[in-house]
């Protein structure tokens, strides 16, 4: 019997109910696989577990080793690496180094994958020399200038454990990838939760720096100023306002006393129109009297002539000439 909870879910693998209670041993044929029957006294190497027992059709198991710079709890040995949400392989160890340089401690994680699951998508890529463990080195180069890189990511919220995913990093940086490492060293990047970690540290660290203290003595110092400003305006403007206003209204009043049709300005109007007026109908007469006769501006009016009447402006039109 075999009960494992991983980053894959919860798996529960077990025979009858004899076998269980007796042990004994399994035997299994790969599925898609055409193999011919076993000879007499053929050996058989057991294998600890049906999975790897059963990866034989995968064909030949590609050694990768990835370093992370991060905390890698939850993170066990046999949980699966997926390239693009297709499960190609497993970790196979986990173990801690030392860097001189960043003076940190990180994680190095060997994992087994076999290319052969891809399966008719290997078809469509491109032929590589050399064996099958080269061309796969060869193919995983090609795809590391793409962006591929290795993260470990949450399997199961539950239990908080991880797997290793192989999938392309937009914007990743350029990093160098050798296809003659023994092993195969995978690039990697920091896993969702760790990025989450470190944004969240970057936004701290970043309103940490503000001066909260230096801001809130000038805003206090505004504030007073505002408060000083406002009292000296309802001490001393308003008060200047209201007197102004008042002489403004007694200014209109007055203009409106002076317009009014009784009042002594309207009169005097009248009299300096009616005087007006009469100076009108003097023009009037005088440019009549030279029309008629012209010579009175040199020698002047006759004697024997009439006075000059100043006729009403309504008859002023119906006013005839006078016998010479």
């Amino acid at each position: 019997m075999e009960v494992s909870l991983g980053a894959d879910g919860l798996k529960l693998n077990t025979q009858s109910l004899a076998t269980v209670v007796a042990g004994g041993i399994a035997f299994a044929t790969p599925h898609g696989e055409d193999l011919a029957p076993a000879q007499d006294h053929a050996s058989f190497v057991l294998a600890k577990d049906q999975q790897t027992a059963m990866a034989s059709q995968d064909g030949i198991a590609q050694y990768l080793q990835m370093r992370f710079d991060q905390s890698l709890r939850g993170l066990e040995v046999n949980a699966p690496v997926e390239f693009f949400g297709m499960n190609i392989g497993r970790v196979v160890s986990i173990s801690i180094d030392y860097d001189p340089k960043k003076r940190r401690f990180p994680f190095i994680v060997g994992a087994v994958v076999y290319p052969q699951r891809l399966g008719r998508v290997r078809e469509k890529i491109p032929v590589l020399s050399g064996d099958e463990q080269q061309q796969t080195a060869l193919f995983l180069r090609l795809m590391v200038e793409q962006g591929l890189r290795a993260q470990a990511r949450t399997g199961n919220l539950l239990t908080g454990q991880l797997y290793i995913a192989l999938d392309v990093v937009s914007n990743a940086p350029k990093v160098a990838f050798d296809v003659n490492a023994k092993p195969l060293m995978m690039p990697t990047v920091g896993g969702g939760l760790d990025k989450l970690q470190e944004q969240l540290s970057g936004i701290l660290g970043k309103v940490e720096k503000i001066p909260l203290d230096s801001i809130g003595d000038h805003l206090n110092d505004d504030l007073a100023e505002l408060d000083k400003a406002l009292k000296q305006v309802n001490g001393e403007m308003l008060p200047e306002a209201t007197v102004t206003l008042s002489e403004a209204r007694q200014t209109f009043g007055r203009a409106g006393d002076a317009l009014a049709e009784d009042s002594p300005l309207q009169q005097h109007l009248g009299q300096v129109l009616q005087e007006l007026e009469l100076t009108a109908r003097s023009l009037r007469a005088l440019t009549d009297l030279l029309g008629r006769h012209p010579e009175a501006l040199i020698r002047g009016r006759r004697v024997d002539s009439a006075p000059i009447q100043t006729p009403p402006p309504s008859q002023i039109k119906d006013l005839q000439e006078p016998p010479r």
